[in-house]
C-alpha cells in the first residue's frame, strides 16, 4: 500500500485501518505513518504485537507508535494468540500487564488479541482478563470453534469483536 491508496480508501469511506508489526517487517506501520499526517483524526487504528513479554510488548509498541508517527493507538492487540500454552506464556511472561499499562497510560483507548486458531482457548482469555476487544475467524465454516465458544463469551463481556478470515 502507498499512501494514495491508503488516502483512496479514506476518501471512499474506510474508517477502520488494521496493521501490525510483522505485516512486512513493520513496513506496514511506516506506510501508514507516512499516508497518516491529518487524516489521522479520520480513521480507527489498530496494530498487533506478537512478542509475549512486557519488555517485548512495550518496545514493540513504542516502536508502532514511532514508524506511524503518531502518540497512541485506537486499539493495541496481542497478535495470533495459539494454544493454552501460548495464553499462559502471555499471563506469566507480562504481556498482558503491558496492554493494562498502555490502556493506563493511553498509548492505546482500546487492549485485545486477535486468534486464529484456537476458540476454546480465546474463549478462555476473555473470560480471565480485562480485553475491550477480540479479532477472530468468523466465516461459513465455523473452524475451530469461534462461533460457538468465543463469540458468545465476548457478547457476554460486550466486547468490541472484528472478523477476520470472513471468505474462510
Amino acid at each position: 500500500m502507498c499512501s494514495s491508496d491508503l488516502h483512496r480508501a479514506l476518501d471512499l469511506g474506510i474508517t477502520y485501518v488494521d496493521s501490525s508489526t510483522d505485516y512486512g517487517k513493520g513496513d506496514s506501520e511506516i506506510r501508514i505513518g507516512k499516508a497518516l499526517g491529518a487524516r489521522r483524526k479520520d480513521i480507527f487504528l489498530a496494530t498487533k504485537a506478537d512478542l509475549r513479554d512486557y519488555d517485548g510488548v512495550m518496545r514493540t509498541l513504542e516502536q508502532s507508535l514511532k514508524r506511524m508517527q503518531i502518540d497512541y493507538l485506537d486499539l493495541f492487540h496481542l497478535h495470533g494468540l495459539g494454544p493454552m500454552a501460548d495464553l499462559e506464556k502471555i499471563e506469566k511472561e507480562g504481556g498482558l500487564k503491558a496492554l493494562y499499562k498502555a490502556r493506563e497510560q493511553k498509548m492505546a483507548t482500546f487492549i485485545g488479541m486477535s486468534c486464529h486458531q484456537e476458540g476454546a482457548v480465546l474463549k478462555t482469555a476473555i473470560e480471565r482478563h480485562d480485553l475491550d476487544c477480540v479479532q477472530m475467524a468468523l466465516n461459513a465454516s465455523r473452524a475451530n470453534q469461534f462461533e460457538e465458544l468465543a463469540l458468545p463469551a465476548a457478547k457476554k463481556k460486550n466486547l468490541g469483536v472484528i472478523a477476520m478470515k470472513i471468505a474462510a
